[in-house]
């Protein structure tokens, strides 16, 4: 367990967001020094004037900055473009390490709005489709391995890193067989026509590759769905703006080629079909290259420092083709 993680985390009353920060709260969890605002954010103190210009992002680990400095993760990049060119601009960070589609749109629902966004962006993975973190009875028990006997010893740390590494991969595991997946999300999940031909012909080109085999899953495409016919009904109740930026996996195929093509293309057709902007950093990420961008060596999902700012540079380019500041 990264220590601190008990300091900044807690059960949340909503259970679709499953856990959140606590307001005011500061410690290092996610290999990153955290320090959270009044509202319960990785972001600086809210704007609480009238005139505030609100622009949230929803997200996972990447959005939230895990293994980041503080003020070097996208979002905050964001934030400072824009106060530049407005200082009424407030943006809030709504991510979280381990969240999932569900757990981003319940955020915003229980707690975004309060702040009414006039623009809400989300940093979409591949694996936002699935179960990659454990539920908070898994923190309740890391935190009280933690305060165990076996903690004052370096062997004692080790053996409890192994074993909450163990832990989580076999909580991931079984959360996410087909048949335990379809009955946790059965109230979250939209239907998918037989006759949406386009959609499973993609189906059908999926690989077995991970995490892209979980798009030949229609209950995990029909999770999808279901988030982000949410998030347009959202969007058109509280007149914002919405757009999803999608962040590639650093890895490439034996022969040089981008082995998840298919599973952003789903992605893709997606939110085209509830009239969600997209902007795929596929293109610019793989121009510098995939591998070259990962934070970690041996971590396929977290781009680097230089990986947000490509990540900012594009959304800002993106932002200003759609009028949208």
């Amino acid at each position: 367990m990264a220590a601190g993680k008990d300091l900044v985390l807690r059960r949340s009353e909503h259970p679709d967001t499953g856990y959140e920060l606590i307001q005011g709260a500061e410690g290092r969890a996610f290999k990153t020094d955290v320090k959270v605002n009044s509202l319960g954010f990785r972001s600086l103190e809210p704007d609480r004037s009238g005139d505030a210009r609100r622009v949230l992002f929803l997200g996972d680990s990447i959005t939230f900055g895990s293994e980041l400095l503080a003020g070097t993760a996208w979002p905050e990049l964001m934030a400072t473009r824009l106060e530049s060119r407005d200082p009424r601009f407030d943006v809030q960070n709504l991510a979280l390490s381990g969240y999932d589609d569900v757990q981003e749109l319940a955020v915003l629902e229980h707690r975004g709005l309060t702040l009414s966004p006039g623009l809400v962006v989300i940093g979409f993975c591949l694996n936002d489709v699935g179960v990659v973190s454990a539920n908070f009875e898994y923190h309740e028990r890391a935190y009280a391995w933690a305060q165990s006997s076996l903690a004052g010893s370096r062997v004692g740390q080790l053996l409890l890193t192994i074993a909450d590494r163990l832990l989580g991969r076999r909580f991931e595991a079984e959360a996410n067989e087909p048949d335990v997946f379809a009955a946790r999300h059965a109230g979250h999940i939209s239907a998918i026509g037989e006759d949406e031909m386009r959609l499973r012909g993609l189906v059908r080109e999926v690989t077995d590759r991970p995490p892209s085999a979980w798009y030949g899953d229609a209950d995990r495409i029909g999770r999808l769905r279901y988030v982000l016919e949410r998030l347009t009904a959202l969007r058109d109740q509280y007149a914002f703006r919405l757009q999803i930026v999608v962040f590639p996996l650093h890895e490439t195929a034996a022969d040089g080629t981008y082995p998840h093509w298919v599973a952003y293309a789903i992605v893709g057709l997606e939110a085209e079909r509830m009239r969600i902007p997209v902007l795929d950093l596929a293109g610019p990420f793989q121009r510098e290259g995939l591998v070259e961008l990962r934070n970690d060596p041996d971590d396929p999902v977290h781009p680097s420092p230089r990986g947000h700012e490509i990540a900012a540079e594009k959304v800002w380019e993106s932002w200003l083709n759609l009028r949208v500041i």
